[in-house]
Parts: structure tokens; C-alpha cells; sequence
């Protein structure tokens, strides 16, 4: 019987790190697809303006993305409102 136990509580804790490996790679896909949604539209917009008005070069996905979170740092509203 202390066999079997052992055996059973070994297969519950493979089980929960399994459970928490596929939590983080999850969330780790989740942010690169955020990355995408964000990125691609930046560097589409300032490829399509930026280049014809101020003769700048077109930017990468990775300048993208990194412009897209320098802006979200730089603007982002830390002001909380509540009603009353």
C-alpha cells in the first residue's frame, strides 16, 4: 500500500507541473500574439505615413514593437476617476 501511495502522489505532482508548464507557455503565446495585434498595426501606419510627409525610413516589426511599448509607457492614463 505505501507503494501505491507514493506512486499516486509522484503522478499528482507531474501532473500539476505539467499543468503549470502549459499555463506559462500559454501566457507566453498569449503576449506574442498581443505583440502582433500591436506591432503590425504601428509599423504599418507609420510605413504608409511617416516615410511620404518626413522622408524618414520604414521601420521593421521589431522597431515596431518597440515603439509601440515606448508609447504605451509614455502615454499611458494613471489617473483612476470613481463616481460617487
Amino acid at each position: 500500500m505505501s507503494r501505491r501511495n507514493s506512486e499516486s502522489s509522484v503522478e499528482s505532482i507531474l501532473t500539476a507541473g505539467l499543468g503549470a508548464i502549459a499555463t506559462v507557455v500559454g501566457l507566453i503565446g498569449l503576449a506574442a500574439v498581443i505583440a502582433i495585434f500591436t506591432a503590425l498595426p504601428v509599423m504599418w501606419a507609420w510605413n504608409a505615413v511617416i516615410p511620404a510627409i518626413s522622408g524618414l525610413p520604414t521601420i521593421g516589426f521589431v522597431q515596431a514593437l518597440w515603439l509601440s511599448l515606448l508609447c504605451s509607457c509614455l502615454f499611458k492614463s494613471t489617473s483612476s476617476s470613481s463616481s460617487k
